[in-house]
């Protein structure tokens, strides 16, 4: 019975001066693991109130982003606290995919993701269910509307996409060719 309960009491203590060395391994660590404050204030809304109280996309941001996107608000972030110059060509890429259109349209990337990175068919189950679970906080009935935006949704992800390639070196072109091919021919077969 003593034996029990000071093995009981071994493995508490062991507990205890384990939690205190990880804590003090962690606050000696922190500086080293994130050496610069965090200047951006959680739940805090400073976005400009010139571009908050417009209408949405009714502006074009100092940073070339239209105002109350969510890359307006990352660009007014970047800018603002941590100080780089960030803006919608910045390091010569086009940053603007928050764009006005179909919001059936967002799910073509992650078909395509299943499609060419975890080889489903696309006559795969998978592809109606997640349809479905995608869409059911638009209600019934619009499976026929969601497979029209996924015809289009290709190409205009492909025309988006030229720009990209456009500022590339022509050295990294080959590189993104081969995303791009891929995502023009399910466009391209979509239609």
């Amino acid at each position: 019975m003593r034996t029990g309960r000071r093995s009981d009491r071994r493995a508490s203590w062991t507990r205890r001066v384990g939690a205190v060395l990880t804590v003090g391994v962690l606050a000696a660590l922190s500086p080293a693991l994130h050496p610069q404050p965090v200047s951006a204030a959680s739940g805090v809304d400073d976005y400009p109130s010139r571009l908050k109280n417009a209408p949405q996309d009714s502006l074009v941001d100092p940073w070339q982003f239209y105002n109350r996107e969510c890359t307006s608000f990352v660009a007014w972030r970047l800018n603002h606290d941590a100080g780089i110059a960030f803006h919608n060509m910045y390091k010569g890429h086009h940053w603007g995919d928050a764009s006005i259109s179909h919001p059936f349209f967002s799910l073509f990337e992650t078909f395509r993701f299943l499609i060419e990175m975890n080889h489903l068919d696309p006559g795969d189950p998978w592809f109606g269910r997640l349809r479905d679970a995608y869409l059911e906080p638009w209600g019934p009935g619009h499976a026929e509307t969601f497979e029209l935006a996924q015809r289009i949704a290709g190409l205009a992800r492909s025309i988006a996409w030229l720009d990209q390639r456009e500022a590339l070196q022509p050295k990294d072109r080959p590189e993104f060719n081969e995303g791009f091919a891929g995502m023009l021919r399910l466009g391209l077969r979509a239609a």
